[in-house]
């Protein structure tokens, strides 16, 4: 299913090495009468650091293999999809990957926290 990470280094959909995978990178948040709904565009590749969508078909085990490859050590969040690569408290009023990795829900305790190497929705 999808999945939102966010990693210090690059990926691509060669890399994971899965005919089905599939990566996206956040476009809008569009309100549509009483839902709210993500729009984003399907790309082959991300750069270190960018929040994006991962898909791969469900019980896939993936193993990425990198050499000489240039890590980062801060997140994009230049936009409304923000990444974390430590543990951190994003609060209420963020939306995150429900446990089924199918929709967003929206975080109601100001406790909230977005766990290493995934990513999160703040308008």
């Amino acid at each position: 299913g999808w999945n939102s990470v966010c990693l210090p280094f690059p990926l691509s959909t060669k890399i994971l090495g899965l005919t089905d995978a599939k990566l996206a990178v956040f476009e809008c948040i569009e309100t549509i009468g009483n839902g709210k709904y993500i729009s984003y565009s399907e790309v082959d590749k991300v750069e270190a650091g960018v929040p994006c969508f991962i898909y791969v078909e469900s019980e896939q085990t993936i193993s990425v293999s990198l050499t000489e490859v240039s890590l980062v050590s801060d997140p994009v969040n230049n936009t409304t999809l923000k990444g974390s690569f430590v543990e951190t408290t994003i609060g209420a009023g963020c939306y995150k990957l429900t446990s089924d990795g199918e929709s967003f829900a929206l975080t109601k305790s100001a406790e909230a926290v977005c766990k290493p190497f995934r990513a999160y929705i703040k308008e």
